[in-house]
């Protein structure tokens, strides 16, 4: 992460160290390794050069200090960091005892990583999909797996997993996606998560199936929470004060409704409870539809009166 590092030029952030990192999971490592290896041209995933190598190919990595990528391979081993080792001689050979770190390699802005989904801010641009403490990635995965929009923001593997389908050199089933990450408070890290989405890959080919998992599902369980918040609100209310329904009452003051909400934890009960309902969703909306939805909508009711009592 970046940081002071006690000279004049300051620590900067590794590529991977902000927003999260999307892979397809295969049974092995090595199925892993092929299903995320996009294909490599001149211009994708990254453009670049005939001196496009690793880092440890090259003769010397920070040459010119320089801010863009030569390519794909030399983006996948960016020094951000220089690292001297001091090391020593004993008599069981040459040992290792003291390092120091400085800064190397800055990145320059608008590089976007083909691994990571990204969302779109008025002012700054694209910014890398961040892990929230209070929201479960699967919220996102309409976004997260939409890559038939124009100027799509899901990660490019799955654009590549789709094409691979599509040419036939992979089977219309299911593929498991992982997502890596942490939140951070500029150097401080939070914390580290691991989160794991099914994916059936007919959604990547039919974006009527996108648009029912985005209103019909994620739209209507955003739906409930919202109508539970408000449930939650009226009743601590007239906990905080029993006439407020009265002519001229006393009102209670926003932050002591919020204080009290937070520390019922009703949305957040919600929430917990609909992650496994979600995946058997996930996975049943390709196959039967309306059965699905019915049984999606009767879980929400259920578990939004089960967080609400």
């Amino acid at each position: 992460l970046a940081g002071l590092s006690g000279l004049p030029q300051k620590f900067t952030d590794g590529p991977c160290a902000r927003g999260m990192i999307l892979l397809i999971q295969g049974k092995t490592l090595f199925e892993t390794l092929l299903l995320n290896l996009m294909r490599y041209t001149e211009d994708e995933p990254l453009p670049r050069t005939g001196e496009d190598r690793p880092a440890w190919e090259m003769a010397d990595p920070f040459q010119d200090n320089r801010t863009t990528p030569r390519g794909y391979l030399d983006y996948l081993t960016w020094q951000n960091r220089r690292i001297l080792l001091f090391p020593e001689e004993t008599s069981e050979g040459t040992i290792v005892r003291r390092m120091t770190l400085a800064p190397g390699l800055r990145l320059a802005d608008g590089i976007t990583d083909p691994l990571k989904p990204y969302r779109r801010d008025e002012k700054r641009g694209l910014l890398p999909l961040r892990f929230s403490e209070h929201r479960a990635l699967w919220r996102d995965s309409a976004t997260l797996f939409n890559i038939s929009l124009p100027n799509s923001l899901a990660p490019r593997t799955l654009a590549w997993l789709a094409e691979l389908v599509n040419e036939g050199y992979l089977p219309s089933g299911m593929q498991h996606t992982v997502a890596l990450g942490m939140a951070n408070d500029q150097a401080k890290v939070e914390f580290y998560r691991t989160e794991h989405l099914p994916l059936p890959l007919i959604y990547l080919q039919e974006q009527q199936l996108i648009n029912s998992l985005r209103s019909d599902v994620l739209g209507v369980a955003e739906e409930v929470a919202h109508q539970l918040w408000g449930a939650a609100r009226t009743m601590a209310t007239y906990v905080l004060a029993l006439q407020a329904d009265s002519e001229n009452a006393h009102q209670p003051a926003p932050e002591d409704l919020n204080r009290l909400t937070a520390a019922w934890g009703i949305e957040r009960r919600y929430w917990s409870k609909l992650e496994v309902p979600f995946r058997l969703a996930l996975e049943g909306l390709p196959q039967d539809r309306e059965g699905t939805l019915i049984h999606w909508q009767s879980t929400l009711q259920h578990t939004a009166w089960e967080a609400f009592d």
